[in-house]
């Protein structure tokens, strides 16, 4: 499965398109003069590959292109204020893909939140 995959080869490819802050932008640390990603979609995103046990790669590219290079399997997953394009997004997806996602999502909040396991659905 794609989980197996992104810790067998030990990256997590982030595709986003920074420069949305507070979400995704570089900051000029003040102390050294190095450019550092930061902002909350690249913490959640490096909190996800942290606990993956892998390194997170960013593939900064543009916006529109993001949902194309996910589909082509050139990045693992989208940290990029998506939220007003996943209407969109979930209903291109057949009825089994939404299913899965769902209950993906609801076994990382189990996970993460210590909740008890539902058991699937219905």
């Amino acid at each position: 499965d794609m989980l197996s995959d992104i810790q067998e080869k030990g990256t997590l490819v982030v595709g986003a398109n920074v420069g949305f802050p507070p979400y995704e932008f570089y900051y000029t640390n003040p102390e050294t003069g190095e450019e550092e990603l930061q902002g909350f979609d690249m913490k959640l995103a490096q909190a996800i590959a942290d606990e993956l046990g892998v390194e997170m790669v960013l593939a900064d590219q543009t916006f529109a292109g993001l949902i194309t290079a996910l589909r082509a399997g050139e990045i693992d997953m989208i940290a990029s204020g998506m939220a007003g394009v996943m209407d969109a997004l979930l209903a291109d997806l057949d009825a089994a893909c939404r299913a899965r996602l769902a209950a993906t999502t609801l076994a990382m909040l189990e996970k993460q939140l210590h909740l008890p396991e539902t058991g699937g659905c219905g």
